[in-house]
């Protein structure tokens, strides 16, 4: 897979201080940051979805990513976010979205999902919307049902 460098996000996480003990290293830094990064774009919530992700794409990752002691678990991604630099890990994520973003010419629209509560009966599922926000004029474009939580969480990798 080919990328352009300055909009890879393994190229904006690499220089991120791995505040862990070189012994307690049994997956790379970047590997973990990856998995969690992309795990929470699509709608991931916990260390424990990280996990469940990384595995359910394994096969992808491996077309990038080194893996050499397999997928993390939900422990190891923990560990590794307790650990880490807040304010070097958000430098390093909005260089990356920024670069994204003067790389794409048209305005980009970020998604955001919310179910509705109490409007319905207790034995009913909370029905999901997702609005779509324009970034230039900062305003809701629209919103439409997108069904329950589960047949929403499939991001295509």
């Amino acid at each position: 897979m080919q990328t352009h460098p300055k909009l890879s996000l393994i190229e904006h996480f690499k220089d991120l201080t791995d505040p862990r003990m070189d012994r307690t290293k049994d997956h790379d830094l970047i590997d973990v940051l990856i998995i969690a990064v992309c795990c929470l774009l699509c709608a991931g919530e916990s260390f424990n979805d990280m996990e469940d992700f990384g595995q359910a794409k394994e096969q992808w990752f491996k077309g990038f990513l080194k893996l050499r002691n397999g997928i993390p678990s939900h422990d190891t991604f923990n560990r590794v976010f307790q650990a880490l630099d807040p304010k070097q890990f958000l430098e390093c994520f909005l260089r990356w979205t920024q670069s994204l973003r003067e790389a794409i010419p048209q305005e980009i629209v970020a998604l955001d999902g919310k179910a509705l509560r109490r409007a319905m009966n207790k034995s009913q599922t909370p029905p999901l919307y997702r609005e779509r926000l324009g970034r230039e004029q900062r305003s809701g474009i629209g919103a439409t049902e997108s069904g329950r939580k589960e047949q929403r969480n499939h991001c295509g990798a």
